[in-house]
């Protein structure tokens, strides 16, 4: 290793030099970054810089939000021009990053390139790399490496392990296998293998055909969506999923589940929630907590009741019911960035009593659409057996087995925050719930408006167009499903 620092790492492979970097968000803090890049160019040798430089070069390189800072930008075409760097050819999508957002809101840059001297350039002429189509991250991978020569035709076959998922694979082993050949044993035996060969390699393009080919397929139709959605970022209309993708959903539900869910909730009904509630959780905007309807149920239950049917009869959410605080609450000591913080939704009371009778009578239904193998959020199952479980596979890890083992550990950032509507609803819709359901759910999460509680204080209020709450009852339950 040559330099190891905060922002970027460089390692001497053989006779040349490779940089990785990852800079800083703030335009003072990349100074230093510069600094140590013209110091790796005093070395003269071969060198090659790739990464997230969180700066762009011009103002087209960034659509959506703010303009770039020009002195920012200046920065780092000085260093470039200083260390004498050129730009890698590159090919895939034009901006590396985005925001994770749809519409308006949407902010697209291009921050992760690749650069090389011309001592690079003398070593490896054909190098190049590519922007790949931006998945679960919010940055593209950049995929780089010399320009490769084509594979050769004369492949030798080889058995996939995927026909054994084809219903009739067997039945062509067995009708290859069952004509009869002539001569000793081993003769017979290597004969029909090699006839069987020939019989895969057909079947194979007639039922599965060139995965290479499927694969590469897909990638371009990818890849033009994504080209799309850049060029056009406030057209949501491109952003779609895929309908093999739901087609694993089953259809559970019936029409006397959907009247179960939809039922128009009675007096009782609406009595029963609000005295079974935490009467000391903390309250919302309008500042009255359970403890206030219990003690006072003679004075305003009867009105509160006639609101919350009124609001169900009408599939109408008045202005400020459904608005909630968001209270910021810190996962580490000392904790300064977003991500150290879990928000945490503090809605009405009021508005509490609909969405828990809804989540009550989703649950009573929700046990046939959760396999077993799930024990978070469910009423009379424990994530705690899953964490004994977990340990006791981990522990396993190290005994031999045919095949190897492995294990991963899979930790959904943010999930609750950027869980998109429209999937959620397409889920619910093939799972059966009524389309009536559906756009009641619709309405309850489109007037939900929120208040950031800074210092004890509100700030902003603005409207949500994706995610689901931390706090809110009804969330668990639809985080469920669409998982």
């Amino acid at each position: 290793m040559v330099l190891s620092t905060k922002q970027s790492i460089t390692v001497k492979v053989k006779e040349v030099l490779v940089t990785r970097v990852h800079a800083a968000c703030l335009t003072v803090d990349r100074r230093s970054l510069w600094k140590d890049l013209k110091n790796i160019n005093e070395l003269k040798l071969p060198c090659l810089v790739i990464g997230d430089f969180n700066v762009v070069l011009s103002c087209e390189e960034k659509k959506g939000g703010r303009q770039p800072l020009k002195v920012a930008m200046q920065d780092f075409r000085d260093c470039i021009e200083y260390c004498n760097l050129i730009q890698s050819p590159r090919t895939g999508i034009k901006f590396s990053w985005f925001n994770n957002r749809v519409g308006k809101k949407r902010i697209l840059c291009d921050l992760d390139r690749s650069f090389y001297n011309l001592q690079w350039l003398e070593c490896y002429e054909t190098w190049c790399y590519k922007v790949g189509v931006r998945g679960t991250s919010d940055h593209g991978a950049l995929l780089g490496g010399v320009a490769q020569s084509d594979k050769p035709h004369n492949i030798p076959f080889r058995y996939q392990f995927v026909w054994t998922t084809h219903p009739g694979f067997l039945k062509v082993i067995q009708e290859s296998w069952e004509v009869e050949c002539e001569g000793n044993p081993a003769f017979c035996f290597t004969s029909k293998l090699k006839r069987l060969k020939e019989i895969l390699k057909k079947w194979n393009w007639e039922v599965f055909g060139d995965l290479r080919v499927k694969v590469k397929t897909t990638e371009e139709a990818i890849l033009k969506a994504s080209l799309e959605s850049d060029v056009d970022p406030e057209n949501i209309k491109t952003v779609n999923f895929e309908e093999d993708l739901f087609e694993a959903i089953p259809n559970i539900l019936n029409e006397e589940d959907n009247d179960l869910i939809d039922a128009f909730p009675s007096q009782e009904e609406i009595k029963n929630v609000v005295f079974a509630m935490d009467p000391n959780s903390a309250p919302g905007p309008y500042g009255f907590p359970g403890c206030f309807y219990k003690y006072a149920w003679e004075v305003v239950g009867a009105e509160l009741m006639e609101a919350i049917q009124f609001c169900w009869r009408n599939r109408f959410i008045p202005k400020g019911f459904n608005s909630n605080f968001l209270f910021l609450l810190p996962k580490i000591q000392r904790a300064k960035k977003a991500e150290h913080f879990r928000p945490i939704g503090l809605p009405n009371f009021n508005f509490k009593i609909i969405t828990i009778i809804i989540t009550t009578r989703i649950s009573r239904v929700l046990s046939r659409m959760i396999s077993k193998q799930h024990g978070a959020f469910i009423k009379g199952r424990s994530i705690h057996e899953k964490i004994i479980l977990a340990s006791e596979l981990v522990n396993e890890l190290d005994t031999k087995r045919r095949g190897g083992n492995v294990g991963l550990k899979i930790d959904i950032t943010q999930a609750y925050d950027s869980l998109s509507w429209e999937f959620l609803f397409e889920v619910l819709r093939r799972f059966g719930f009524s389309e009536v359901v559906i756009q009641w759910l619709k309405k309850i999460f489109e007037s939900a408006r929120i208040y950031v509680l800074i210092n004890g204080g509100p700030c902003g209020f603005f409207e949500v167009g994706r995610g689901l709450r931390q706090g809110d009852p009804l969330s668990p339950i639809m985080f469920m499903l669409a998982e």
